[in-house]
């Protein structure tokens, strides 16, 4: 035979209580024990339920099919859950871990629903939030602006005062000796041309003849003129400027002998550039040199040189009207040697390449999860070599697609390396990507140890880093901008204009070395930041297992 087992209903006071114990004790018979029915232990919890759930004055009827249980009745308005006598045999007895399970679970279901309620911002009960909002906008503004003021002007400090920069733009002039006339009274007409470069912008390199043969090895006007635009194809220069020789003459037999040609000025004056060079900036800041030296010249010549010369030419018959009409052109020929010849090139040779470093940090991103997974399962040096396979091979994938698009929409690859030029595009995306992936990989690792919430941060000053000296030519811009030299993204766009408009490939071979040297250094890099960042977490999960 078991102890009865009591449930009891406190009332205000002692009396009352003891009273009410009498009343709703409830004998249990056989719980626990050996030969225990299986409708008594539900019929214990459906008794204390019963309690809680009634109200002042209302009478919970028990349902269950013991002789033994009694109705109780809640007499006043404060409830108490009934304790659970121990049992004095221990065979007898329920464990005690259940008895205070079940206490738990009914103390739970018994606790009210809370919900939260809304409130003004204004409210008192805000105060301390609001000088948390405070503190929390003033925070980040300081941050905000401490970035603009940092990197912004990185980019706007690459157009600002471009005319004070002209003196490191080097263009080359050679004017080509001008033998005159037995008539001594006629000047040559190129004799201006000193005197009009002195007054123009830029570092020019003024040759004759005899000085630029000298120089350069060349002995004939044929060679003279090849080596000109080899220079500039070879970047020494950034525009040219070539007189041919005996110009004067050819004015003067072309309105002094019938069966002369027409005087063609076009023929005579030729300036040479390259716009895939640098599409940005050659036509719009560098040319703009020689056009002015066209004008000085077209109104030395139209006002004073042809009138002059007309005038102190001795002619057998009149001037023929149409070989004269052609005299009064003077016009410069320009040469884009290496045209930016169409702009989807925009795409794959300049902008596309931004968009691929921003990719690198998606890829990261999406990563994270999986990364954060397998570092708590392998050993450092085998977590080291996971992330940089999975970093290369995606890059290697990547890479592909994108070299792809630019396939799609019928890009010229062979223009430098014939049908190679596709698989050496997709070669140095791939180095690209691998280089700037590994960056930012190591940079926003470190981040989101900290302040995960300045990713952004990061991503826009490492692509404003790299597109200040890229997008706008440094020969133009103030000497700290050189240091885009070591840049992944402006070594990335130089391979690129050597593969889509075949400029000159004398800079590969750094910008090779360039790309390979950031992939060697982050990975460098990583084998401390992934140790560091083993270590913190580490040292964090341990502070957290002991709170």
């Amino acid at each position: 035979m078991t102890d009865p087992v009591h449930i009891y209903h406190s009332s205000s006071s002692n009396e009352a209580g003891v009273r009410n114990r009498s009343r709703s004790s409830v004998t249990l018979n056989s719980i626990g024990g050996e030969n225990n029915n299986s409708e008594v232990y539900p019929q214990v919890e459906s008794e204390v339920l019963g309690h809680i759930m009634t109200q002042s004055n209302i009478v919970y009827r028990s349902n269950a099919s013991l002789n033994s249980s009694v109705t109780s009745i809640a007499e006043t308005e404060q409830h108490y859950i009934p304790s659970i006598a121990n049992r004095q045999s221990s065979q007898e007895a329920r464990a005690p871990d259940d008895s205070q399970s079940i206490l738990s679970k009914v103390l739970t279901a018994a606790m009210p629903n809370l919900k939260q309620s809304k409130t003004s911002y204004w409210s008192p009960r805000l105060q301390d939030k609001r000088h948390q909002v405070v503190l929390r906008f003033l925070l980040t503004n300081m941050v905000l602006i401490c970035f603009i003021l940092t990197i912004f002007v990185l980019f706007w400090g690459a157009t600002y005062n471009t005319a004070h920069y002209y003196y490191r733009t080097k263009i080359l002039a050679v004017i080509q000796d001008d033998i005159v006339s037995p008539d001594a009274s006629i000047l040559p007409m190129t004799a201006i041309f000193p005197a009009l470069i002195a007054q123009l912008p830029g570092t020019w390199h003024v040759f004759n003849t005899s000085s630029f043969q000298d120089k350069y090895n060349v002995k004939s006007t044929e060679e003279i003129n090849a080596k000109i635009i080899s220079l500039v194809y070879d970047e020494k220069y950034f525009i040219s400027f070539n007189v041919q020789p005996n110009v004067t003459e050819r004015l003067y037999d072309s309105l002094t002998t019938n069966d002369s040609p027409a005087f063609n000025s076009t023929d005579l004056f030729e300036s040479v550039y390259e716009s895939g060079r640098d599409p940005i900036n050659i036509k719009s800041f560098m040319l703009p040199l020689i056009t002015s030296l066209q004008t000085s010249f077209q109104e030395y010549y139209t006002n004073t040189y042809l009138p002059g010369f007309l005038s102190n030419i001795t002619l057998p018959t009149p001037v023929n009207s149409t070989k004269l009409s052609f005299a009064t052109i003077m016009k410069f020929n320009f040469l884009d040697y290496r045209p930016f010849y169409d702009r989807i090139l925009y795409g794959p040779a300049q902008v596309g390449a931004i968009y691929t470093m921003t990719l690198t940090v998606f890829q990261f991103l999406i990563y994270g999860p999986v990364h954060a997974r397998m570092a708590r399962i392998l050993k450092p040096r085998h977590a080291l070599i996971y992330r940089w396979s999975i970093t290369c091979f995606t890059a290697f994938i990547l890479s592909l697609f994108i070299c792809t698009i630019s396939a799609i929409y019928h890009v010229d690859f062979t223009l430098a390396f014939g049908k190679a030029g596709f698989i050496v595009y997709w070669m140095s995306t791939w180095l690209f990507m691998f280089a700037v992936a590994g960056a930012n990989e190591n940079v926003i690792g470190l981040i989101f140890l900290y302040r995960p919430q300045f990713t952004g941060i990061w991503v826009l000053s490492f692509v404003i880093l790299n597109l200040a000296p890229t997008l706008f030519t440094m020969a133009l811009d103030s000497p700290f901008y050189r240091y885009g030299y070591m840049m992944p993204l402006h070594n990335a766009v130089d391979i690129y204009r050597v593969i889509f408009l075949n400029v000159s490939k004398r800079k590969m071979g750094r910008n090779y070395g360039v790309l390979c040297a950031w992939i060697v250094l982050n990975g460098c890099l990583s084998i401390f930041i992934l140790k560091y960042i083993r270590k913190v977490v580490e040292r964090r999960e341990a502070a957290m297992s002991t709170k």
